[in-house]
């Protein structure tokens, strides 16, 4: 089977992110987003093989910081969409 190739093995933290943006829109400057207008799943997935190791690590890398950033500006939103709640309750 395809997806078993030992390239696949070793990016698995790549394998959801190379297929679908967490976020549901990615940044601007998202390395992935060239893979997304494939809407093929399959095929997005099978461009792991092609992409050189340092390319790899370098997305690998961009995407912990976007989740980083990502997962911080949730917190803030619902941070004050709670806050706007109880405003509301307190009425």
């Amino acid at each position: 089977m395809l997806f078993n190739h030992p390239k696949f093995c070793e990016n698995a933290d790549l394998v959801s992110v190379i297929s679908q943006c967490p976020f549901d829109s990615p940044v601007d400057n998202c390395p992935f987003r060239q893979y997304y207008m494939l809407q093929n799943e399959i095929l997005q997935i099978q461009e792991l093989l092609y992409v050189p190791e340092n390319q790899l690590d370098k997305m690998r890398d961009f995407h912990r910081e976007c989740f980083k950033k990502q997962i911080h500006k949730k917190k803030v939103r619902l941070d004050k969409d709670w806050k706007y709640a109880a405003s509301i309750l307190e009425k």
